[in-house]
């Protein structure tokens, strides 16, 4: 049986939840004892993911020339425009084997509809992440997502959902039937660390972690806003936010005058992170807090998991169906109650200490391998 997946995940993402899906999903690939084969045509990237596989590692994988130069407007759409006339381009590539028609079964890392015109008869497996653009439409100024998804989602062979909310809200918003959605659950890839990693500031004896993008839906500003009061009682705690959009390694000017009319500035910062310098992050923080108001699944709850972090997780979308009882949960439109918790947290040792055993055992229930291993059996029922 032969794969053939596309770029688009890692075009998009150099790290992110998405391309980091695909990455771990091949590594179980190459090692299941299935007759499977899976291609990946790849012209130049710079997704970490990718890269630090050793099918990867050849410099001519790295990417150069214009998409290597710093951020500029318009740099994205000029890329994947010289991209399309490219015969080298991971887009030019994967045209190609579509055309061969060489493969069983197609499975697209994201939802642009440019494969229906050259797929032909054969199958194609559609993973779904989450419903955010269609139920949260006001917080993407420019989003195409949603209407591709109505273009690639309707003649998908099978779909796979990353969790059962996200299979409750497709079936609810697409009108799909039960039978043709599959649930596969996500793993996680972060491992403790021994040592500080080289290139790690000094941190902070006391923290709150915060992880990720601060988009609106991303609820940073509700955490803050429940976080603040506990940062103006208590000097010596402090926010760091890791990863996410950041300028010149730091908040944006809005964040950071916010930051200054509340008195709290020297409590906050913003991280640029790696696998490493993350797992360390999780370990020495009080806490980590998740109050985003919508997830398709949550990969870094269970990040804090394997890195013995305590978790305040939002009561909303699939948090709590990946957390269960290993966190402590919080609805992300009431800041009082989102207060409450993190205080729970930070100011009860014996109660950090019971969620991080909680979290050992919940994360038991996830792994990269099952993910591969259903993903196969997917595969197999189409054949």
């Amino acid at each position: 049986m032969k794969i053939l997946f596309d770029s688009q995940a890692f075009d998009m993402q150099r790290y992110g939840g998405v391309s980091r899906l695909y990455a771990s999903l091949f590594e179980g690939l190459n090692n299941t004892k299935e007759n499977l084969e899976y291609t990946i045509p790849i012209g130049q990237t710079n997704n970490a993911y990718l890269l630090s596989m050793p099918q990867f590692a050849d410099e001519k994988y790295r990417v150069t020339g214009l998409a290597a130069v710093k951020d500029f407007k318009g740099k994205k759409a000029l890329v994947k425009l010289l991209g399309k006339v490219d015969p080298n381009s991971s887009y030019s590539k994967v045209v190609r084997e579509l055309k061969k028609q060489e493969f069983d079964i197609f499975h697209p890392t994201y939802y642009n509809p440019y494969f229906l015109k050259y797929l032909g008869k054969k199958p194609y497996v559609l993973t779904v992440y989450d419903m955010i653009h269609e139920l949260y439409p006001q917080y993407f100024k420019v989003d195409r997502a949603a209407a591709f998804k109505k273009k690639v989602i309707p003649p998908a062979t099978r779909i796979i959902a990353i969790s059962e909310h996200t299979k409750q809200d497709l079936m609810r918003l697409y009108h799909i039937p039960e039978d043709r959605v599959d649930v596969v659950h996500l793993g996680n890839s972060l491992q403790p660390v021994t040592e500080m990693p080289s290139g790690m500031p000094a941190l902070p004896e006391r923290y709150v972690l915060y992880v990720g993008s601060r988009a609106k839906y991303k609820n940073f500003e509700g955490f803050m806003k429940a976080v603040i009061p506990l940062l103006k009682a208590d000097k010596s705690l402090h926010v760091i936010a890791a990863g996410g959009y950041s300028v010149n390694n730091n908040f944006s000017g809005d964040e950071l005058a916010w930051f200054a009319k509340e008195g709290i500035s020297e409590q906050l910062t913003q991280m640029s992170i790696n696998d490493q310098k993350l797992a360390y992050l999780y370990q020495n923080a009080l806490c980590f807090v998740f109050p985003s108001l919508y997830e398709g699944f949550g990969i870094p709850a269970l990040e804090s998991f394997a890195c013995c972090c305590p978790a305040v997780l939002s009561t909303a979308s699939s948090l709590p169906e990946v957390g269960g009882e290993a966190a402590l949960y919080a609805d992300p439109h009431n800041e009082e109650e989102l207060r409450h918790q993190i205080a729970s947290l930070i100011n009860d040792q014996a109660l950090r200490e019971t969620m991080v055993a909680k979290g050992k055992e919940r994360l038991k229930l996830f792994s990269w391998e099952q993910a591969a291993a259903k993903t196969i059996e997917i595969y197999k029922r189409i054949q």
